[in-house]
């Protein structure tokens, strides 16, 4: 019997993530995200709810203050320890898990929305493998940052939203539904899965979807807002605690806007409103224009905008846009845009090497101090601003070479 290749590098990269994770023990420099998350699970399993937990806690020796996420994730950690107990290794290897769902998924989406090629797309058929073993994808999950549960509930929102085209069976508002409640979900693991309502909630208007529209934001809103809503009136530190950090923690992180102009919180949720608004405001003017757009890439238009005008951008965060990047790069490479493709690499190298700077503090032992914040700060912009525009050039669905045509739809 003929054994897949693809499945033998898949369990391979599987049982390397799972090594990796295991062997490299979490530490507050590398690992965060993690420890904070556990942390507050342990006093979950203790009796002390999420938000009223102390302020400050003490890990691995240091006392630091407890900046509160959102809590999807942080009781699936308490689920864990209750469970299986105190191991550090059930948490890691449920990362690990977690990722490949992304991996498999995304495969599933890419190749669902160029589903009316007529030659079968190889390379496609390997984009899980390409996502993960991207140096970003890789790092994230083995250092333990849990961006790897709301880019899932991201990509099954994404997930459900393309069978509503496909499906034969008149059951697109059940899809729909299920859209906006994954959406909402990821909002409440990481804020970051929200930007995609405008995606969805346009997309279906285009398609005169009218009830699905409502029914996708409707359920999405519900699910997230309800949620705040009961937190909000619940425990009366929320606001301070699960919101406080994102007003204050701008120093702490790769930030051109805070270096630069030192943004404050409401300045900087201004310039986020506006921006992406600008950005919706293009694609209505597209769509009245009647071109057929890539639901894909117009979804890494928005969430690359996002981290564009957000004024707090973490390097992690660049596994958000890593998906909707590998999917510009196979269409590159399929429609023989060689010179684009090695540009679009090129980029991205030249942004990891920034975000490799920032990680390994450079700047600590060198003379330039803030000046190389600045500078690599705003590499990282630029190279956001640059995948925006590639997406931008490349919105409209249908891609075509001599030898090669890639139909990409979701209809």
């Amino acid at each position: 019997m003929k054994i897949n290749k693809k499945i033998i590098f898949l369990i391979l990269s599987f049982v390397a993530y799972l090594l990796l994770s295991t062997l490299i023990e979490p530490n507050l420099r590398f690992s965060y995200d993690y420890l904070i998350p556990w942390y507050a699970a342990l006093y979950i399993v203790k009796g002390v709810p999420l938000y009223e937990q102390p302020m400050f806690k003490e890990i691995n020796g240091e006392i630091i203050r407890y900046p509160y996420h959102l809590p999807i994730y942080i009781y699936f950690l308490a689920v864990l320890i209750f469970i299986l107990g105190e191991s550090f290794i059930a948490g890691k290897i449920s990362l690990v898990i977690f990722i490949f769902c992304d991996a498999l998924l995304l495969e599933h989406i890419l190749k669902n929305a160029q589903k009316n090629n007529e030659e079968k797309n190889k390379i496609l058929g390997y984009s899980s493998l390409i996502f993960l073993l991207n140096p970003v994808i890789i790092i994230t999950t083995i250092s333990g940052l849990f961006d790897g549960l709301p880019l899932l509930y991201l990509l099954t929102g994404i997930f459900f939203l393309q069978k509503i085209n496909e499906d034969k069976n008149k059951r697109n508002l059940i899809f729909s539904i299920l859209s906006g409640i994954s959406i909402g979900i990821g909002f409440l693991t990481k804020v970051i899965p929200l930007i995609f309502l405008p995606v969805g909630f346009l997309w279906l208007l285009s398609k005169k979807k009218y009830l699905e529209t409502i029914s996708f934001s409707l359920s999405c809103l519900g699910t997230s807002g309800g949620f705040l809503a009961y937190l909000w009136l619940t425990y009366e530190d929320f606001k301070s605690l699960g919101l406080g950090w994102q007003v204050t923690r701008e120093d702490k992180s790769f930030s051109f806007y805070y270096y630069v102009f030192n943004l404050e919180f409401r300045p900087g949720l201004i310039l986020l409103g506006v921006g992406l608004g600008v950005i919706s405001i293009l694609i209505i003017y597209f769509l009245v224009k009647n071109e057929k757009l890539d639901f894909i890439i117009i979804s890494g238009i928005f969430l690359t905008s996002f981290f564009i005008f957000y004024r707090v951008f973490y390097p992690h965060y660049l596994i958000w846009i890593v998906p909707f990047i590998s999917y510009l790069g196979i269409i590159f490479i399929n429609t023989k845009k060689m010179k684009m493709f090695y540009v679009l690499v090129g980029v991205f190298l030249i942004e990891l090497f920034s975000i490799g700077v920032y990680y390994v503090d450079f700047f600590k032992w060198i003379i330039l101090g803030k000046s190389l914040l600045i500078t690599v700060s705003s590499i990282n912009l630029i190279c956001l601003v640059f995948f925006l525009v590639l997406f931008f050039i490349n919105r409209k669905r249908g891609f075509s070479t001599p030898a090669q045509s890639i139909i990409v739809s979701t209809d």
